[in-house]
């Protein structure tokens, strides 16, 4: 049994070449993302066209769109980095729900890959983003990240469990 569960897991280099991997990727989408919000790149609406097209069509308080347009460019550049990678993964696993519950819900699943108008996408795309970020808030970033020991390392002193105290002797 131990044998093939050791089979099965596969090499440490290519365990840490995939989480290296999901980091890039994960992080490269929230980033371009995160910049067409906040600077308008790659034919984005730029910061104040985001934050009042938020707050008349969705509702969403100033505060909370610099809130959204930061965890996405931030986080996504931490994630790439593998700083903070767990508490990036949170807020962006976070914000993938909220975003998949407000706006992309009431289109079903499919992205609109016709680009019909009047039509958003649905949640498919953020469904595969949330499983990238839940990877990584689960497993943290792998070996080889910026704070990969050091991350682990507060990981496991934050989750570490309680042990039991002692009992007193009695009579």
């Amino acid at each position: 049994m131990a044998a093939a569960q050791a089979r099965d897991r596969g090499s440490p280099f290519a365990e840490n070449l995939g989480f290296l991997f999901l980091r890039l990727a994960l992080g490269t989408i929230f980033v371009a993302h995160g910049a067409q919000k906040l600077f308008g790149w790659f034919g984005g609406p730029g910061y104040t066209a985001t934050v009042q097209r938020f707050s008349t069509g969705l509702g969403i308080p100033p505060w909370l769109s610099v809130l959204v347009i930061l965890t996405e460019f931030v986080g996504g550049i931490l994630v790439i980095l593998g700083v903070f990678t767990r508490l990036a993964a949170f807020a962006l696993a976070v914000e993938m729900l909220v975003a998949g519950a407000l706006v992309h819900a009431r289109y079903g699943f499919f992205l609109n890959w016709e680009n019909r108008p009047g039509v958003g996408h649905g949640v498919e795309m953020n469904l595969a983003l949330l499983g990238m970020a839940l990877l990584l808030l689960c497993a943290g970033p792998g070996q080889w990240a910026l704070a990969g020991d050091t991350e682990l390392a507060l990981t496991r002193l934050a989750f570490r469990r309680p042990r039991p105290a002692a009992r007193a002797r009695t009579g």
